[in-house]
């Protein structure tokens, strides 16, 4: 009796371990997941305000203005291997990434590929370009700030 119930405390201790594994993949799977997303991004910098539409999918983030109207939808394209720049039907394709070096949608780009993948709601953090802070609801695995305090720069974010 006693060696089955020993078996039996046995078996209950392997399977509550096995739970907590597949719930630690879990959480991991779904943050993993929400690293996709499409938000709208309320921007100010110095004096000057405008909104992005964000847009990031798997390696490749775009973003493109919607306001100010003189430069709505002038459209900034970051993935791994290539950048692109349109507006009004022209569009610049850079495979080498000097082009577009330091821009605000590519530091941008660099901010929020690096706060997504670290842990924790208030992330500071740094880039090549300098330092940022961001806060994220992990529940929706979403930005909700972002600052880049060398550039004078604050945006917050809502789902679009």
């Amino acid at each position: 009796m006693k060696k089955l119930l020993l078996c039996f405390i046995c078996f209950l201790f392997i399977l509550f371990l096995t739970g907590c594994e597949s719930s630690s993949k879990m959480n991991n799977d779904y943050f993993e997941k929400k690293q996709d997303f499409s938000m709208l991004a309320n921007c100010k910098q110095n004096e000057m305000e405008y909104t992005l539409s964000i847009k990031k999918v798997g390696n490749q983030t775009r973003f493109a203005y919607v306001s100010p109207e003189n430069i709505k939808d002038l459209c900034f394209v970051f993935d791994s291997e290539k950048q692109k720049v349109s507006y009004m039907g022209l569009d610049i394709n850079e495979e080498n990434g000097q082009l577009l070096k330091a821009v605000l949608p590519e530091i941008l780009s660099k901010a929020i590929e690096d706060s997504l993948a670290k842990p924790g709601e208030n992330i500071e953090g740094v880039t090549e370009y300098g330092n940022y802070t961001a806060i994220i609801d992990r529940e929706s695995g979403l930005l909700k700030t972002l600052a880049l305090p060398n550039y004078n720069f604050k945006c917050s974010f809502v789902s679009e």
